[in-house]
């Protein structure tokens, strides 16, 4: 049987166009289900998919179906969507990060107590909301203010800043699935693993606190597949050993490999506000860079 020539297998294999982040009424799958989802918020063929797969039984299927014929594999020259980045006007840290908080990524940023974690993360929900993007937080320790976000922003859009306090482990783990159906486009987490470390302490717990871990972070990873920006805080601890790595991250290991970006940050308290040094220390397309700003009474300034 002769083979088929080579042009031929070209044709055959090629797919029309990266359609992932295509409207839902370019898809034809979807037709009968368009109106519901734009009642939900939801706009395009990603969005669609994370939103069905944690529906139910038989809305994950669809899912799957249409996972097998929108997600296979792709030449390069058809991954053409960028996704925009949200700048977080702080000049250091926008640098280190090659221009800002790119969307459709997992951003974390850790550090022990008092090291700007949670202040960066109410800045980042004015940016947002400044720029016209729908927020959501899910707060762990109860140290987002929302008077501080509004004081930060000017109070503008403060309409589209939804928030929720997490409980205890199930309770986060619920919240990060309602995520999925909800109209939002920046997602902003503090504390939730802390959250988990004070549940299920110790070593004799790992298990269950890794298994706790991945039922609330497998919602928050499928948004960033849905194209939205998802920052979450992780709080750390010293390792009192010479020669060691003194940052211990809560997570462990599990959670190594789940960011896409990882921020370091320590504090430093001085007259008129807290310094704060930092870098990008895990990047799939940046060096490692550091960054440096200061939280003061009503802004976060650059240094």
């Amino acid at each position: 049987m002769p083979r088929p020539k080579k042009e031929e297998i070209v044709i055959q294999e090629k797919q029309s166009k990266f359609q992932l982040y295509d409207p839902i009424e370019n898809i034809p799958e979807l037709s009968p289900y368009v109106e519901q989802l734009k009642a939900k918020g939801i706009k395009t063929l990603a969005e669609a998919i994370v939103y069905l797969h944690f529906a139910g039984e038989k809305e994950s299927k669809l899912a799957l179906e249409l996972l097998e014929k929108y997600a296979g594999f792709m030449t390069a020259d058809q991954l053409t969507f960028e996704f925009p980045v949200l700048p977080s006007n702080i000049k250091s840290l926008d640098n280190a990060l090659g221009g800002g908080f790119k969307f459709g990524a997992l951003y974390v940023i850790h550090g022990p107590p008092n090291s700007g974690k949670t202040q960066l993360l109410m800045w980042l929900a004015a940016q947002a909301l400044m720029n016209g993007y729908r927020v959501a937080i899910i707060d762990g320790e109860r140290s987002i203010r929302v008077d501080r976000i509004a004081k930060f922003g000017s109070a503008k859009n403060m309409s589209n800043l939804k928030m929720a306090y997490a409980l205890n482990a199930d309770h986060a783990a619920v919240l990060t699935k309602h995520l999925t159906s909800l109209a939002v486009d920046v997602v902003l987490a503090d504390g939730l693993l802390y959250l988990l470390k004070r549940e299920f302490p110790g070593r004799e717990n790992l298990a269950e606190r890794q298994q706790a871990l991945k039922a609330v972070m497998r919602p928050l990873i499928s948004l960033t597949f849905a194209g939205k920006l998802v920052v979450l805080t992780n709080q750390v601890i010293e390792k009192p050993v010479p020669f060691h790595n003194q940052l211990i991250e809560i997570g462990g290991p599990t959670f190594l490999h789940m960011p896409n970006y990882d921020l370091s940050q320590k504090g430093r308290k001085e007259e008129g506000g807290l310094i704060v040094q930092g870098e990008v220390f895990k990047a799939p397309d940046l060096p490692n860079n550091e960054y440096i700003f200061k939280v003061a009474s009503d802004a976060i300034l650059s240094l």
